[in-house]
């Protein structure tokens, strides 16, 4: 599917987060919740600096392990369902993880990709593949989405406190698009 027929985000996708980013996790895991989600939208961690383990945080008042994993490969293994890949690299480590990312398109439809500072020469070799592989990039150097009713991405919304006094756990019938992370804030508020 090209990114122009997949339906990037529904109640029932799952991610992985690269990079050991536990606060937005458990952001993520809060909004899943506000938003009535049967299952937590994140099904695992990819952080290659660390061996495997589980980190304990909560799914609205249950604790849960999500597992952390050392390389890609085998977190898609274990969890074919995940779909979604929101990238917390480093402008220095991003291309190479990101294109590590592009070899399994026939699992990951979208790419979210946090870091600013990726050489423009790059990230056009980025886009490139990821539309080859017909793999949506949202990035680099955003602050991350939401589809409120569904999925949040990275720290975007704010924390618990915020996602609720702007509802935007709710679906509604109006959308917008900000280059702009402090402008999108305002706008929630």
């Amino acid at each position: 599917l090209s990114p122009s027929q997949y339906n990037l985000y529904d109640k029932t996708t799952t991610c992985f987060v690269y990079g050991l980013q536990l606060k937005a996790v458990q952001g993520m895991l809060d909004f899943d919740c506000a938003c009535r989600r049967d299952v937590p939208s994140v099904a695992g961690i990819i952080n290659p600096f660390s061996a495997n383990h589980n980190v304990r945080l909560y799914f609205g008042s249950k604790e849960i392990n999500v597992p952390v994993y050392k390389n890609m490969s085998e977190a898609i293994q274990k969890h074919p369902q995940a779909s979604v890949i929101i990238s917390f690299a480093s402008f220095r480590s991003a291309y190479t993880s990101t294109m590590e990312m592009l070899k399994y398109p026939e699992n990951i439809k979208c790419i979210a990709i946090i870091a600013e500072g990726i050489p423009e020469n790059l990230t056009k070799k980025i886009n490139k593949l990821a539309a080859e592989k017909g793999v949506a990039i949202v990035g680099p150097a955003t602050v991350g989405g939401v589809k409120p009713g569904c999925f949040k991405i990275g720290n975007t919304g704010g924390m618990l406190d915020n996602i609720l006094n702007s509802k935007l756990y709710r679906p509604g019938s109006v959308a917008y698009v900000s280059r702009s992370g402090g402008m999108r804030n305002e706008l929630n508020n």
